[in-house]
C-alpha cells in the first residue's frame, strides 16, 4: 500500500486466486476517506500467473512502481518490475518488464525468481530502480539478488547475495 499525501490519496496492489489456480493481481484507488475510487485487476499477457508484492512512488504524482514475480511459460517464475500512472479512471502501464539473472555457476540453474520490493534513486536529474528478490535453483536453494535498471526498467546491473 502506498499512501499519496499531496493529493490525499492511498494505492493498494494485491492478489487474487481464481477456482482455476489462476492468479490476477489488481490495484485499487481510494481517497483519503477510504472511498473506492476504481478497482482494476491485471491478467498478463499470456494466462500466466501475477503476482504483486509491493507498490512505491517514483516521485512524480500518481507515478509507482510495482514489484513481484510473473510466471512465463518454460520459464518458471520472473522478477516483474512495473510502472503505473494512476492518475486517470484506470492505471496506465508506462512499462512492465520481466527481469532475469543466471545462476552464479552454470551448476546452478535458476528455476525461479521473485521480486519482493523495490526503491527508487534520484541523482543529478536521472532516476534508478532497484529491485530486491530471490534466485530458486534446481536444488531448491535460493539466493538474494538486487535488479539496478534505469528509469525505463532497462537492466543495469545485478548482483547476487549467497
Amino acid at each position: 500500500m502506498v499512501e499519496e499525501s499531496m493529493n490525499n490519496k492511498v494505492v493498494v496492489v494485491g492478489n487474487v486466486r481464481s477456482t482455476t489456480g489462476c492468479q490476477r493481481a489488481f490495484i485499487a484507488k481510494f481517497s483519503s476517506t477510504g472511498t473506492l475510487r476504481w478497482l482494476f485487476f491485471v491478467a498478463s499477457a499470456n494466462g500466466t500467473d501475477l503476482d504483486f508484492q509491493s507498490i512505491r512512488e517514483t516521485g512524480i504524482a500518481e507515478d509507482y512502481l510495482i514489484t513481484g514475480s510473473v510466471a512465463l511459460p518454460n520459464q518458471g517464475r520472473r522478477v516483474l518490475l512495473m510502472r503505473v500512472n494512476t492518475s486517470g479512471l484506470t492505471p496506465v502501464t508506462l512499462f512492465a518488464k520481466s527481469l532475469f539473472s543466471n545462476g552464479p555457476t552454470p551448476n546452478f540453474p535458476v528455476v525461479a525468481q521473485f521480486g519482493y520490493d523495490v526503491a527508487v534513486r534520484s541523482e543529478s536529474g536521472k532516476k534508478e530502480f532497484y529491485v530486491c528478490g530471490a534466485n530458486q535453483y534446481t536444488n531448491t536453494l535460493t539466493d538474494g539478488v538486487v535488479f539496478k535498471t534505469d528509469s525505463l526498467g532497462t537492466p543495469l546491473a545485478q548482483r547476487i547475495y549467497f
